[in-house]
């Protein structure tokens, strides 16, 4: 999650004042730039948070996944 932050800042899509990461949920105390909705900039976190985990699930499943097939006979 952190990564997906300071990627967007780094952007200039917000200024993040404060934020504090839990659990299951987060809080953030941010600043859209003028051409960006407060709603565009949570899309943008989120999108990235999920593209972020769906690409590592998708790593990971490599490693541990072993096909049926690669069983002796």
């Amino acid at each position: 999650m952190m990564d997906v932050l300071v990627h967007y800042r780094e952007q200039m899509r917000y200024v993040l004042h404060e934020f504090v990461i839990m659990p299951d949920h987060l809080h953030l105390l941010l600043t859209p730039e003028a051409d960006i909705s407060i709603e565009r900039a949570l899309q943008l976190i989120k999108g990235g948070f999920s593209y972020r985990l769906g690409k590592a699930k998708r790593g990971m499943a490599g490693e541990f996944h072993k096909p049926s097939d690669s069983r002796p006979a």
